[in-house]
């Protein structure tokens, strides 16, 4: 997935995060992420986006449980996405960087990402290592 983001000063950043292509039965997606935020390079904007199928309750460590409000329907599929700060300038959120805990009451999908002015980062949150196929045996 090829992203085009610009954090509130209007910078734009392009990154490329593998992403992999998964149906829900295919349990790629988790409900449970441990992830971390840079705190090193001090990132000006961190954030998670999270992909969820409508209405899931989605529970971040130091934020609670995600506002309904942030997320948005994603066409006229089951499925919503949402963008959350983690770092701010301002520090808006009450969150720090470091070490974090994602908890959701279904799968979901999660990437992390971190903006400044000359750098960034981007990483899925984590991947389910599950079989998708059958393997067929041959004798």
């Amino acid at each position: 997935m090829l992203m085009v983001m610009s954090n509130p000063t209007k910078q734009i950043d392009i990154k490329l995060i593998h992403v992999v292509r998964t149906h829900r039965r295919a349990g790629q997606f988790l409900d449970r992420y441990v992830f971390n935020t840079d705190n090193v390079f001090d990132f000006d904007y961190d954030h998670i986006i999270v992909v969820r199928p409508t209405g899931v309750a989605v529970e971040l460590d130091c934020m609670g449980v995600l506002p309904d409000t942030g997320f948005t329907a994603v066409g006229s599929s089951d499925w919503e996405v949402g963008r959350f700060f983690i770092d701010d300038p301002g520090n808006t959120t009450g969150c720090a960087d470091g070490a974090h805990v994602l908890n959701a009451d279904d799968q979901v999908g999660l990437s992390v990402v971190g903006t400044a002015d000359a750098n960034s980062y981007g990483y899925l949150g984590g991947v389910g290592v599950r079989a998708i196929n059958p393997v067929p045996v041959v004798e």
